[in-house]
């Protein structure tokens, strides 16, 4: 069965390489357990019975192994700020220099808060195709100071024009920086496997005698299997644990963006609007008889004189920042246990 070996950091998948959860049971000779102070073990609504290896060594029997599952394991959950506990005599680690975890703790990314700088952001007049509804258009050529303008090439006597006056220019987004804290587990994990060859000793039918599980491990056996899944029903390993070989980091922020700049020729709602005139002249110096340019068909050849204030005092609308993505936990194995 495959674990995976984790190296695991923020905003990247954890690396992975194979390694075996279980090894080889040959060598195992079972001569350095020791008789347990118990007759036997609670464990799970069971109870482990006491038994003596061929060999001699003393020890408990662990229920027959469900089919697809691992052989018998003993498995020990502690705190992730402790290191992971090492094998006694009578077992090694279930696979070579893996590391297992549980409980990972998913803390969001901070996201620093969103603005919209409405400095860039100025009044013009606008000269348009068309007339303006309700004061406004879209598209057109704007006018940001004043002054006396030479009529643009692309109006001509054909086209109907109007004028509005509205903000030219978008505001600049600023903040939404993310703060990603480092990946952290509640829980290591460690597995083992015993070292000998498996062999029923006194138990009974289809149970192994192993050696008894050192302090810290739980006087419980284990059978495990790669991924998420369900303990074997009918089973008397039928607490499961699940640890995990690494996780995958998407946490963030939510970009900041900034909507259209608020305000035009009316003011609605009392926003700030923006104020400006622009007028036609028979002359190209904006000397004469200058008059509104009103909706109409065409535009005489002339000049155009804009007066407006570019002062633009309105603003935009701001989103974006919020927490975005998660911690995933990956490379699954569920332990189901005796207890």
């Amino acid at each position: 069965m495959g674990v995976w070996l984790a190296a695991a950091a923020a905003g990247a998948t954890a690396v992975a390489a194979g390694c075996s959860l279980l090894q080889s049971y040959d060598g195992y000779l079972a001569t350095d357990a020791t008789a347990p102070a118990d007759a036997g073990a609670e464990a799970g609504g069971i109870v482990l019975g006491p038994c003596t290896t061929n060999q001699g060594a003393h020890g408990l029997c662990a229920p027959p192994t469900p089919p697809g599952w691992s052989v018998a394991t003993i498995l020990y959950e502690g705190p992730a700020t402790d290191p992971p506990q090492v094998c006694a005599a009578g077992y090694t680690p279930s696979c070579s220099g893996c590391s297992l975890y549980a409980s990972l703790n998913d803390v969001p990314a901070t996201c620093a808060a969103c603005s919209c700088d409405p400095s860039p952001v100025q009044c013009a007049t606008w000269l348009v195709a068309g007339c303006p509804l309700n004061g406004q258009a879209d598209g057109g050529v704007p006018f940001v100071d004043s002054g006396c303008y030479p009529v643009p090439s692309e109006f001509t006597i054909q086209m109907a024009v109007g004028t509005y006056a509205a903000p030219f220019g978008s505001c600049a987004v600023q903040g939404g920086d993310a703060s990603v804290p480092s990946m952290t587990w509640q829980q290591n994990a460690t597995a083992c496997i015993p070292t000998a060859q498996l062999e029923p000793g006194t138990c009974g039918s289809g149970e192994t005698c192993l050696a008894q599980p050192p302090p810290p491990f739980p006087a419980a056996f284990c059978v495990s299997m790669s991924g998420d899944v369900s303990c074997p029903a009918g089973s008397p390993y039928s607490i499961s644990r699940k640890v995990y070989a690494g996780a995958t980091d998407t946490r963030g922020c939510a970009p900041c963006a900034c909507g259209a700049p608020d305000g035009g020729v009316d003011k609605p709602m009392g926003r700030p609007g923006c104020v400006g005139s622009l007028q036609e002249c028979p002359d190209d110096a904006c000397a004469g008889n200058c008059y509104d340019l009103q909706c109409k068909a065409g535009i005489e050849n002339g000049s155009l004189l804009v007066q407006n204030d570019p002062t633009f005092q309105g603003g935009c609308e701001v989103s974006g920042g919020q927490p975005t993505g998660s911690l995933t936990a990956t490379g699954a194995t569920t332990f189901c246990c005796t207890q």
